[in-house]
């Protein structure tokens, strides 16, 4: 419990996780639906296309919840890319480890290409949020 009393970039790990707790899930679920599913479909390339359209919502969501409710800035969207990217491109390495056999080349090369599209909707739509808001274009 601990844990959750860490600040990053002036904010709880808990003020990060605690708004956005069930759209983790749904990562997670999707992620899990990807690889128990989403690969035995025959031509799975738009259920697969459509999973990963899924979490990425969830990810922009998140960061215009945050965002909204809680005053996030730019650090806080760095901290929240780098968590999804655990949570999401880690577990889907874990599974390409222990499941797949993949080789840690392999497995780097994945985590990195993914993380970097997760920062790049993380701090690309977040930013524009912020400015938004910063500009009273947008009125949270």
């Amino acid at each position: 419990m601990a844990i959750f009393r860490i600040n990053i970039f002036g904010k709880s790990l808990s003020e990060y996780i605690k708004p956005i707790w069930y759209l983790i899930l749904i990562t997670i679920a999707v992620v899990f639906w990807q690889y128990l599913f989403g690969l035995k479909i025959e031509d799975n390339s738009l259920p697969l296309r459509i999973s990963q359209w899924v979490w990425e919502a969830c990810i922009a969501f998140s960061a215009y919840k945050l965002i909204k409710n809680s005053n996030f800035g730019y650090g806080n969207l760095f901290f929240l890319g780098i968590l999804y990217s655990l949570i999401i491109h880690g577990l889907k390495i874990t599974i390409r480890y222990l499941f797949y056999e993949k080789t840690f080349l392999y497995l780097i090369d994945r985590f990195l290409y993914g993380s970097l599209l997760v920062m790049a909707i993380v701090f690309i739509g977040g930013s524009l949020f912020v400015f938004f808001r910063q500009k009273g274009i947008l009125k949270f």
